[in-house]
């Protein structure tokens, strides 16, 4: 006689089992046929029900996965803002009644919708106020994404304020630092780059140590399945190889699970998955591709990094 204990699987068959005999030794079981057929049983389990804690508003599409200084427009810096956040029915009469009271203006749930939308009209400062705030943003970020030009230069810092008791204390000048050379070229990337400098200093405090583990995409070189799509400007950060990279279990996943790989000869760099053809590794965008983007020997390895992390411009 056999003693069956059953974990099942409710959802869809095959559905599973556990048998344990009298002498202690389990099989797995399927229900399908076996050389030695047992007779067995499954008991199906009840589920909890775990009710709801709230109902979710149904959206048609989620929020852009970009940050919030990266919006090119004000409609959409709001509009990304009341798809990611929400609050309940009570928080935002709380929230209207008090910036209504203390902005001494009353908006309308039209005007809110209107700004959510690409439109020529420009809204007062107290509006503008009330958006910035009721759609979780950034006051700062709702004026430059309406064309309005933040210039920092003879300001202080707070902690130059506070060592200081009289404003006739604060230094008279400030050490203006150089723009590097080429003018236009470092204009371009300042455009690039946007905040992810200080992003990227936050997490690595010495950001020049990583020097050539940072590659910028300098042209349009896309790959089969990623989106979005690698494009100019995008910066890749790179890690050396320990070992020889597994090519077949590689090729096995998709998207953006796939490595990518760079192979740098001098002042040239290729992009790409990694196949191998015969004795000779090749950087692909798929394996349809030919000719390969570079082809390579076993003695280059040495030249051949992994990407582990990429920043996309939008």
């Amino acid at each position: 006689m056999q003693l069956l204990r059953g974990f099942t699987r409710q959802a869809s068959p095959p559905q599973w089992s556990l048998a344990e005999s009298c002498h202690g030794r389990n099989r797995l079981s399927t229900g399908r046929s076996h050389r030695r057929p047992r007779q067995g049983f499954l008991v199906n389990l009840p589920s909890p029900e775990y009710p709801d804690l709230f109902q979710l508003p149904y959206r048609d599409r989620g929020a852009e996965l970009i940050l919030p200084w990266e919006h090119r427009t004000r409609d959409r810096l709001f509009a990304t803002g009341y798809r990611r956040f929400e609050r309940s029915t009570e928080e935002l009469r709380t929230v209207r009644e008090t910036l209504e009271a203390q902005l001494n203006t009353k908006f309308s749930k039209r005007t809110e919708r209107r700004y959510r939308s690409s439109t020529s009209s420009q809204p007062h400062i107290d509006a503008l106020i009330y958006l910035t705030v009721t759609h979780m943003a950034r006051y700062s970020d709702a004026l430059t994404t309406s064309g309005v030009r933040l210039v920092d230069s003879n300001r202080h810092s707070l902690q130059t304020l506070l060592q200081v008791q009289q404003l006739s204390q604060l230094p008279k000048s400030t050490t203006r630092v150089a723009t590097p050379e080429p003018t236009d070229v470092w204009q371009q990337r300042h455009r690039e780059f946007l905040e992810w400098p200080t992003l990227l200093s936050l997490k690595h405090p010495q950001l020049q140590l990583l020097q050539d583990r940072v590659l910028r995409v300098s042209s349009a070189n896309p790959l089969q399945g990623l989106a979005p799509p690698i494009a100019p400007g995008s910066w890749m950060l790179l890690e050396g190889l320990s070992a020889i990279p597994d090519i077949k279990g590689d090729w096995s996943k998709q998207g953006w699970s796939r490595p990518i790989y760079v192979l740098r000869r001098q002042f040239e760099a290729t992009w790409g998955h990694l196949d191998r053809i015969d004795n000779q590794y090749v950087i692909v965008s798929d394996r349809l591709e030919r000719p390969a983007r570079a082809t390579f020997g076993a003695e280059e390895l040495s030249s051949l990094s992994r990407v582990t992390a990429i920043a996309v411009p939008t």
